[in-house]
């Protein structure tokens, strides 16, 4: 690949750009990433006693107080300051950047009080608010700056949610939903040879795009045959109890090395209770364990026991292009969003899902994150972002790509060309997968 490292400026970049975002709408979806930011400041504060704790066993999951504080100094260098916006009340730590501190680290040093944090939040909204009302049009810039760290903080949201979840912090209130019908096998459709433009397909989209999802490029994909549904936790059940975590044959040497470090026989978040209603297996969902709703996506999979289950199936993930294709496939173009956008608090069973293509291919879109087989990589012609220039590359070739978004995500990011990074190991957040064959 092609590293571009000649840094064009963003003002250049946008100079004849349209950026089609409504003012009044980038507001709105401001207001909200603000409201759910600030609910979990007070969720933080109510449970004061856990806000340094995370369980390593999880993976990598930072103090919660440490996110609230990334977020906030997010905003005040990454847009206040592109935007000249002065505001009085400021996090000057650079312990809150990701960059200056390590991982571990984060758990030894002094943070800010909620308290401070919240008032400093507060102080930020304010002044981005009246930037945006007191201007009579807003900037290509100016929306491609105020969209970028909106971005970053919902993305931190999410990762805040499973945290949450690991320590049993109930954010949503949910209802756990059994489907009276078992989706035994996997039903596969076939999807016929084609060609997609891979990637945003024009430059920002009329709106907005990530430097890891441009420039687009033309891919000719082969037939093959997809799973309908992605792996639903009864599937994934059957490579449990055929000893598929004890078998080496079925993971990589990474994946089994993995597998041994953290002792996994089965997914991290199920347990089998030889007590509970006659011999159950059971899953945690915010902290708790329910029975397995065995039609509901497999989530809390990390991509290497994805992997094995894929060989153990005589399958493999789908590359992150034939993903992309499967999207061409919704009537007019328009994916049938059923993202629950926070509204139902859990993933919901494949069967109840209305995010179908015209070629019956279900829950693409805004469900569960779904593994892709290839690694994250830049596309040829990669230029790194101008505004912060490490949201890409530092991970290339190191993270593996996930897809669609999930129940959690925001509506804005349900797209074809949105690519999340993810450390091959991360088996914590609500990431699942579907399967491929020829």
């Amino acid at each position: 690949m092609n590293l571009e490292l000649n840094l064009v400026t963003i003002k250049d970049k946008l100079k004849n750009i349209n950026i089609s975002l409504d003012r009044n709408v980038l507001y709105r979806q401001l207001t909200l990433t603000f409201k759910k930011t600030k609910m979990l400041i007070d969720l933080v504060y109510n449970n004061r006693g856990l806000e340094l704790q995370c369980n390593s066993y999880y993976g990598k999951t930072n103090p919660l107080k440490w996110q609230l504080g990334n977020i906030i100094y997010f905003w005040q260098n990454y847009c206040c300051k592109n935007l000249a916006i002065n505001v009085e009340k400021r996090l000057n730590n650079k312990i809150y950047d990701m960059f200056t501190i390590d991982y571990s680290s984060r758990f030894l040093i002094e943070l800010l009080s909620i308290d401070l944090i919240y008032d400093i939040f507060e102080s930020i909204i304010e002044h981005i608010n009246n930037f945006i009302f007191n201007k009579n049009t807003l900037t290509n810039f100016e929306k491609y700056i105020l969209r970028f760290c909106q971005i970053y903080n919902d993305h931190i949201i999410e990762d805040m949610i499973t945290t949450l979840g690991i320590l049993r912090i109930k954010l949503f209130d949910f209802k756990v939903i059994y489907n009276k019908s078992l989706l035994n096998n996997i039903e596969f459709i076939n999807i016929p040879k084609g060609n997609i433009l891979q990637g945003t397909e024009n430059s920002f989209n009329g709106e907005f795009y990530n430097d890891n999802e441009y420039p687009p490029f033309e891919v000719t994909i082969n037939s093959f045959k997809v799973s309908k549904y992605c792996i639903t936790n009864y599937q994934f059940l059957q490579f449990v109890v055929n000893k598929g975590y004890t078998n080496k044959k079925y993971w990589s040497n990474m994946g089994w090395r993995w597998r041994l470090k953290k002792k996994l026989i089965q997914p991290i978040n199920w347990e089998y209770d030889r007590d509970f209603k006659g011999k159950e297996w059971r899953e945690k969902i915010a902290g708790i364990y329910y029975v397995l709703r065995m039609n509901n996506p497999i989530i809390n999979i990390s991509y290497h026991e994805a992997y094995a289950y894929c060989n153990w199936s005589k399958c493999r993930l789908p590359t992150e292009s034939e993903w992309e294709y499967l999207t061409s496939f919704y009537i007019n173009d328009k994916k049938l969003n059923s993202n629950l956008n926070c509204k139902v608090g859990t993933t919901i069973s494949v069967l109840d899902d209305k995010n179908i293509n015209k070629l019956k291919v279900v829950g693409l879109y805004g469900n569960v994150w779904e593994w892709c087989l290839n690694n994250y990589y830049p596309y040829d012609g990669f230029i790194r972002s101008p505004v912060y220039q490490e949201y890409s590359y530092p991970y290339f070739g190191k993270k593996g790509v996930c897809k669609g978004g999930s129940w959690c995500t925001p509506d804005y990011l349900i797209k074809k060309s949105y690519r999340r990074a993810e450390d091959l190991e991360c088996n914590h957040k609500f990431i699942g997968f579907r399967v491929v064959k020829k």
